[in-house]
């Protein structure tokens, strides 16, 4: 089963509606691109990092997104390779398995390489929690909107509810990572054994399970998170 993005039946419910500017916006590259650029365009205004900052990190998040795809893209070709061989276009049709390849490899990456740096600095572990958690929001929102699902609901108030934690709440860094790894918990308690979409991309139980395995591996390896406050 193949997905790139959820659009043929946000192509359907928009022609019911009969209003040309969301048929436009159905389109597989689109919405998941304005998604992430509102989703930025919030935490830009809410995040306390400067100017600069904020730029250095809304790059690097732009630069592990094309990475991410990528290793979609190239995970998707070899799993499928005689299928693409035979038709080409097959390739841009990703599915589950080759999201869940590239989501563990560039989530790993970069928790092994940026999990020291930000346990030194608090602000900007903040910061990329919030840019992270509005994004996952706006998206469970959109897509409540579209299929008025009631898992995208629940995993839209969980996401908000982490904001909220992660913003207003002083925590030791050692809570802040049980609170992510209860987030995630609970993150595959709501699915209810079924597959969500984050940006078109089909995001299935297993994967939820292998980052939250990854995140406490990586955390036992790099050492002890710091106790001390905010």
């Amino acid at each position: 089963m193949r997905y790139l993005f959820g659009w043929k039946a946000a192509a359907k419910k928009n022609q019911e509606r009969g209003c040309p500017i969301i048929n436009v916006l159905s389109n597989p590259v689109v919405i998941p691109v304005l998604l992430l650029l509102l989703g930025s365009a919030i935490w830009w205004f809410l995040a306390t990092l400067d100017k600069k900052q904020k730029v250095k990190m809304l790059s690097k998040f732009s630069d592990e997104l094309f990475r991410l795809l990528a290793l979609a893209f190239i995970s998707n070709a070899l799993f499928h390779f005689s299928e693409v061989m035979r038709a080409p276009y097959q390739a841009l049709l990703l599915t589950k398995e080759a999201v869940f390849v590239a989501v563990i490899i560039t989530g790993i990456y970069n928790l092994w390489k940026q999990l020291p740096k930000l346990l030194v600095n608090r602000a900007l572990l903040v910061a990329l929690l919030q840019l992270l958690l509005l994004q996952f929001s706006v998206n469970h929102l959109f897509y409540y909107n579209l299929y008025e699902s009631s898992t995208s609901v629940g995993l839209a108030g969980l996401s908000l509810l982490l904001l909220f934690a992660v913003t207003f709440i002083t925590m030791r860094t050692s809570m802040l990572g049980i609170l992510l790894l209860s987030g995630a918990i609970v993150h595959f308690v709501l699915m209810d054994g079924k597959s969500v979409l984050y940006f078109g991309l089909v995001v299935t139980p297993e994967l939820i399970l292998a980052f939250a395995f990854a995140f406490v591996s990586i955390i036992l390896l790099r050492g002890k998170i710091p106790s001390t406050q905010i």
